[in-house]
């Protein structure tokens, strides 16, 4: 690829650290129904949009339960966590503040929800980072299908060869990879099958403008 010139940005596991109150909420779902959180199972559904990802859960789990009634559960447990707890991984806020000043056109293509999105955001002063926040109840189909980013390359009005995406988790790299772009992981516990689906791997966001200097260099630019 070529000179970078956007930048889309997944949420939970890559902005804010997010992924052990989902898993919280998870266990507290599936206690209500007499069931214990199975961890390996639990790692097949993130990054995977929510009404899709209830349905699993509670199938993987045997459980014959109302998933819309877990689900709105989940996004109300979630809500308040947003509100009130989930940090903003450390560099974030800079490295954004950073990218926006060099001229990169910013996004945030997320399977949660918008208005959770829209709120952690607003509550860590990150907002006016992102041209765009597109959520994956605004296209057919969740991760690993390419939709998402389809659309916020769309609104960035940019070729995906020009474009990266940084997740944290195996579906979300498949749905980068299919919409054309170069797929970078951040490395965490949670996903860690998910390498193998990443054209890049980092340790953290704040490490993203060394890679883009990589990238380019790379290519001659």
């Amino acid at each position: 690829m070529g000179r970078i010139k956007g930048l889309i940005f997944d949420f939970d596991g890559v902005l804010v650290d997010s992924e052990p109150f989902w898993r919280e909420a998870d266990r507290r779902i599936l206690e209500s129904y007499g069931v214990t959180l199975n961890d390996d199972t639990k790692k097949a559904v993130i990054g995977v949009r929510p009404d899709d990802a209830v349905r699993m859960l509670l199938s993987l789990h045997g459980v014959e339960g109302d998933p819309a009634a877990s689900e709105a559960q989940r996004a109300n447990m979630m809500e308040a966590y947003y509100r009130e707890k989930i940090p903003l991984f450390p560099g974030a806020s800079r490295v954004l503040e950073q990218l926006q000043a060099a001229g990169y056109d910013l996004a945030v293509a997320s399977s949660t929800p918008a208005r959770l999105v829209t709120l952690a955001l607003q509550r860590h002063d990150i907002l006016q980072y992102f041209s765009h926040v597109v959520s994956a109840e605004s296209v057919p189909n969740g991760k690993p299908a390419p939709d998402i980013f389809l659309r916020a390359l769309e609104l960035l009005s940019l070729p995906a060869p020009t474009t990266l995406v940084v997740e944290d988790s195996r579906v979300g790299l498949m749905a980068a990879r299919a919409a054309g772009t170069a797929a970078v992981w951040v490395r965490n516990d949670h996903s860690t099958d998910a390498a193998a689906y990443a054209d890049y791997t980092i340790e953290g966001v704040s490490e993203i403008p060394a890679l883009i200097e990589q990238i380019e260099a790379a290519c001659g630019e």
